[in-house]
């Protein structure tokens, strides 16, 4: 399993963080999520199991999909620090 330093900083991790970010406070389908952060599904699919064996998200099958959400741990602590750190400098 790799650490949560490997999977945040690692390759990847511009769209692994836009992830986290687009499930802050709701759920989706993998084909939202790479259609909302510009990648093609099964790019999306790997950022996505990256992140659940990471305990960043967690997921749910409803009939042949799966729908995904942040865990509790991302909601509260990871996700507040992706909002600072993709902020613009201007911005306060």
């Amino acid at each position: 399993m790799k650490t949560l330093a490997e999977v945040l900083f690692g390759p990847n991790r511009v769209s692994k963080a836009k992830i986290l970010l687009a499930l802050k406070g709701r759920s989706l389908y993998v084909t939202q999520l790479a259609r909302e952060i510009g990648v093609d599904q099964p790019t999306a699919t790997a950022h996505l199991q990256a992140l659940e064996k990471a305990g960043l998200v967690s997921s749910k099958t409803l009939g042949p999909l799966k729908i995904y959400n942040l865990t509790e741990y991302a909601e509260k602590e990871i996700v507040p620090c992706l909002e600072k750190l993709f902020r613009r400098p201007a911005e306060k």
